[in-house]
């Protein structure tokens, strides 16, 4: 093997080097200092070239309190990265309306830069830099959610300091879902999708309970991060936007700038200022941000139009005091009750009228399983124009929960209600609602031992009591 090295350092010193019948030469060179950063500084810009700013803003003298340069690689053109500054002005102008705190910098310089390995976006105040790679592709909506990101970070990470690491950057995410999503062509479509992502990994692990904070190396980080952006969603579906700015508004207003960090009990005073003192929201909070268990409740919900009962079982083992679950059931007519679920109550019997089936919205982090009646109506819905008033996802949520219920053998079905069931499944299969392995479960033996499911029922499908 023939090597060759080469290096513009100062070579030290020349000698020979013999590795079996080889005879190689080597050379040693002079160790260096590292380069300093006003070096290594001046080489990058080197290579940058600055982005004027949207020729609409020059015309019209329209510029943000704070303005922003934008530093691009030099073998891009200006002209197409002038979106760049928009949305950077355009989520500042949001992040101070939701913050109701004003950027504390007359300038914020954004640069393209070629980032170490692991980084796609980094930043300090005053400064968010993106990887080159990613701002050469500016179609990718990754390169969006990173630009977003970084200066939703400008305020939740440089102005606040909040003791659980969970808390403080599931605040960032939940603010970042909700910029990006207004800058998207489809606002509510585009929330929505990213919601559901989130509550389709969360479900990923099971969905037993465990121990939650980032000291915990049994639930990963990002997940603990995720779950708080989520209860953050949970309280904004369900008492509204206005409550959740108002109570960012306090947060930044009495903790921006504070040399100490801010706990989730001072956290959950500043929400009970910002529902008006209600203390049932309170609790809420509380649950979902101090509470300990790491809990993906499971909901039996059993419809029974003609007698207007809903009954909702909530199944846990946990002996946890006080984790109050809020939810959202929608009937067939458009009709929303919103409810309040108390671990402590295991059994609730609630009158409301059901004109002939319901489904629950997707907003709390609970799966829903229903009596196989309310699933034989839901089978309607898979066609939108036939169920206007119940959103897709909430179909789709409401028949992969049953999926998982089927898979994990949490149905439970009593003896009679089996064929029901067992018809259910043949025609959910037939409409193409369910996929992989439950789809392979939802066949029955003859027919899934003659396709591709063989070995999926051989190994999963057979163990399941009641399609035996």
């Amino acid at each position: 093997m023939f090597l060759l090295g080469r290096s513009n350092t100062i070579v030290e010193s020349i000698g020979s080097a013999t590795k079996g019948i080889l005879k190689q030469q080597k050379t040693c060179f002079k160790e260096t200092p590292p380069i300093p950063q006003s070096k290594f500084t001046f080489l990058l810009f080197r290579n940058l070239q600055s982005v004027p700013p949207p020729q609409e803003n020059v015309k019209n003298g329209k510029f943000n309190k704070t303005f922003i340069e934008l530093f691009i690689g030099a073998h891009l053109k200006p002209t197409d990265y002038t979106w760049a500054i928009e949305e950077s002005q355009r989520t500042m102008k949001r992040m101070t309306e939701l913050t109701n705190t004003e950027y504390p910098l007359p300038r914020l310089t954004i640069v393209s830069s070629p980032l170490g390995a692991g980084n796609d976006a980094m930043g300090g105040l005053g400064l968010v830099q993106i990887r080159d790679s990613w701002m050469e592709y500016p179609k990718f909506v990754y390169t969006h959610n990173l630009l977003v990101g970084q200066i939703v970070q400008q305020w939740t990470t440089n102005l606040l300091s909040i003791c659980n690491q969970c808390t403080q950057k599931g605040i960032s995410l939940f603010l970042e879902w909700i910029l990006a999503s207004e800058l998207s062509e489809n606002e509510n479509e585009e929330f929505g999708r990213r919601v559901d992502e989130t509550r389709r990994r969360l479900f990923g692990g099971g969905g037993e309970a465990g121990i939650v904070g980032s000291t915990n190396p049994t639930i990963n980080q990002q997940q603990c991060i995720e779950r708080s952006a989520f209860s953050l969603h949970t309280l904004d579906s369900t008492f509204g936007r206005e409550i959740i700015t108002k109570f960012l508004n306090l947060l930044f207003s009495k903790y921006s700038w504070v040399f100490k960090c801010t706990t989730n009990s001072e956290l959950s005073k500043l929400f009970f200022e910002a529902s008006g003192g209600n203390k049932q929201m309170q609790n809420i909070f509380d649950s979902l941000f101090n509470s300990k268990i790491y809990l993906t409740p499971l909901i039996r919900i059993k419809v029974l139009p003609l007698s207007s009962i809903l009954n909702i079982e909530l199944n846990n083992n946990l002996t946890t005091k006080n984790i109050q679950i809020p939810i959202q059931v929608i009937d067939d007519t458009g009709k929303i009750n919103k409810l309040i679920l108390n671990s402590s109550q295991i059994i609730t019997k609630l009158p409301i009228i059901v004109s002939a089936f319901l489904v629950a919205k997707p907003s709390s982090f609970a799966r829903f399983l229903y009596n196989v009646e309310n699933y034989i109506h839901l089978i309607e819905c898979l066609e939108p124009t036939k169920c206007p008033s119940i959103k897709q996802i909430s179909v789709k949520d409401a028949f992969e929960d049953l999926c998982w219920a089927l898979l994990q053998q949490k149905l439970n079905p009593l003896e009679e209600e089996i064929p029901k069931w067992k018809e259910l499944f043949k025609t959910l299969n037939s409409k193409g609602a369910v996929h992989n392995d439950c789809a392979c479960c939802m066949q029955t033996e003859t027919e899934a031992l003659k396709s591709h499911c063989r070995w999926t029922w051989l190994d999963k499908c057979k163990k399941i009591k009641m399609l035996n």
